[in-house]
């Protein structure tokens, strides 16, 4: 039913990962690289994702509405149509650490414009919380996408703060997320999809809670590790980056990203890591405690057993592997 291809053989870049675990960081360190461009964050590509995995439409029109806006997408950015220029937004391509190349495509006459920058941009979108339903960007994308899959730990306070915020904000019916959510008669409340599982307990849970049964379906053993069957399906490349790592050896990272779109990291890259103060020290078991500490009074014994018992399973199986 479907034909259509993409407009460039550039990489597509997605980094996914939890509200409050650190994307900007992430996002910020790949802008640095050559050619890549500023992110972007597209909540339709999110819903896209989404949609596919509650059947509300099938794997290929996901992945055909994913490419064809994509390139679009690509055509308007080259020329700087989508940009952003507030410079107190995170976005803003003013920020971007290669504004004085990227400036020059402002320039007029489309068609040179594409022609001169087209082969010297990556895209680059920043998803939340999809990577456990995220293979219609694999199908869409192919050998093309490079998927970053940023994890945090489950114990960190500002992700938790975040996701608990968050889970009140869903709740409105007037809220301006792009999260597709289902609507409980019952409780009179929203919720994200992704926990449709165990929507009941969610409802009835406290914010704190709910950001733990969040957590608990992003680390599901069988859901988590989908990234990577999708990778060798569809021949992309799927990185995984545990968001501690990542602030003491940012440099690994930046090499294997750097590695497959066969660029290389220069000065304007490490003065990038400096000015978002990376590496810096960390120390993991102060890190626990503490977020033990401030999480002991604010839930259920039961729910703080299972938050300490899915940081237990993310530093075995993701951190330190």
């Amino acid at each position: 039913m479907y034909n259509r291809q993409l407009i460039t053989k550039q990489k597509i870049i997605i980094t996914d990962g939890i509200v409050g675990g650190g994307k900007s960081l992430m996002c910020n360190l790949i802008s640095s690289l050559p050619k890549v461009d500023q992110w972007m964050l597209n909540y339709w590509f999110d819903q896209i994702a989404a949609l596919c995995d509650i059947n509300e439409i099938n794997l290929n029109t996901a992945s055909y509405i994913l490419l064809t806006n994509h390139n679009q997408i690509f055509y308007d950015s080259s020329m700087l149509r989508l940009s952003n220029f507030r410079k107190s937004d995170l976005t803003a391509v003013n920020s971007h650490p290669r504004y004085k190349i990227i400036k020059k495509r402002l320039q007029p006459n489309d068609q040179k414009i594409y022609s001169k920058f087209k082969d010297h941009i990556f895209s680059q979108y920043c998803t939340h919380i999809s990577a456990n339903f995220s293979e219609p960007f694999f199908k869409a994308f192919k050998k093309n996408l490079l998927f970053i899959q940023l994890l945090r730990s489950p114990l960190n306070i500002g992700m938790l703060k975040h996701l608990a915020l968050w889970s009140k904000k869903w709740e409105k019916l007037k809220s301006r997320d792009g999260c597709i959510k289902f609507y409980n008669k019952k409780f009179k409340k929203n919720f994200p999809h992704y926990v449709a599982d165990v929507s009941n307990e969610y409802l009835k849970a406290n914010k704190f809670e709910k950001a733990i049964i969040i957590l608990e379906q992003i680390y599901n053993k069988r859901k988590i590790n989908l990234s990577k069957k999708y990778e060798k399906k569809y021949g992309s490349k799927l990185i995984r980056v545990p968001y501690e790592n990542l602030i003491v050896n940012p440099t690994k990272y930046l090499n294997k990203i750097s590695k497959v779109l066969n660029v290389k990291i220069d000065k304007i890259a490490l003065k990038a890591m400096k000015r978002n103060n990376v590496p810096r020290k960390f120390i993991l078991n102060n890190h626990d405690e503490e977020g033990k500490k401030y999480m002991h009074n604010k839930i259920d014994k039961q729910y703080f057993k299972r938050l300490t018992k899915l940081n237990d399973y993310y530093k075995k199986f993701i951190l330190n592997k």
